[in-house]
């Protein structure tokens, strides 16, 4: 099976194009991308959250943030390989229905179709949606964008962990997704969830300085 989080693999093909200039992996992750497209991409912008290469189907979207989460980083990705607007429209499209699964605190549920007793709330999610929303941002300025990166930034600063010993200064989240399937009793701080967390900061930081010049 091929999972929807394989998209942010033309994160890989940008670096080394960006590193080299070479077009080879320009056209290579573009063609990657548009591959993945044809298997998993749905009319409503989303994807579906698996292909079964046995079966030769997709299996349906779970509307798993954090892994739709992936998906947009490929998108935007690919955006930032082609550059002719085919692949932010389409993130676009993903991000509107995002944004309208988002709640009002500023976080997202593991399945957000889900209840929050029954899946938890995505703390992984959360810190990946406010980056990939800043970085929309950045291509698409709309200001719908912003705000739902700087909601999704302020219930991560809300639940960071101050406390001095393990864990300290990530987001603990505890659910079944928190700990990749194991120690879902435990409350577990990710270290890509702090990496993304940090990235959001940046690009708040960045935005301010724009506007105060300081």
């Amino acid at each position: 099976r091929t999972l929807d989080e394989v998209g942010f693999g033309v994160e890989g093909f940008l670096a080394l194009f960006r590193a080299t200039g070479d077009g080879h992996y320009q056209k290579i992750g573009i063609a990657y991308m548009d591959q993945v497209l044809e298997k998993l991409e749905r009319p409503d912008g989303l994807w579906e959250r698996k292909w079964s290469r046995s079966a030769n189907r997709a299996l349906p979207c779970e509307y798993y943030v954090r892994g739709l989460g992936w998906a947009m980083e490929g998108l935007l990705a690919a955006h930032e390989l082609d550059g002719t607007g085919k692949y932010l429209a389409k993130a676009q499209k993903m991000a509107d229905v995002v944004i309208a699964a988002q709640k009002a605190d500023g976080s997202w549920n593991v399945e957000y179709d889900k209840p929050d007793a029954e899946v938890g709330v995505s703390e992984k999610g959360t810190a990946l949606w406010s980056h990939l929303f800043y970085r929309l941002y950045r291509h698409s300025p709309q200001t719908k964008y912003l705000k739902t990166a700087r909601q999704a930034l302020q219930w991560c600063l809300e639940n960071q962990n101050l406390t001095p010993g393990d864990g300290f200064g990530g987001i603990p989240g505890m659910s079944l997704a928190s700990g990749v399937t194991y120690r879902p009793f435990f409350p577990l701080a990710c270290s890509y969830t702090a990496g993304f967390f940090g990235l959001a900061l940046l690009a708040e930081q960045d935005i301010l300085k724009r506007y105060t010049g300081e």
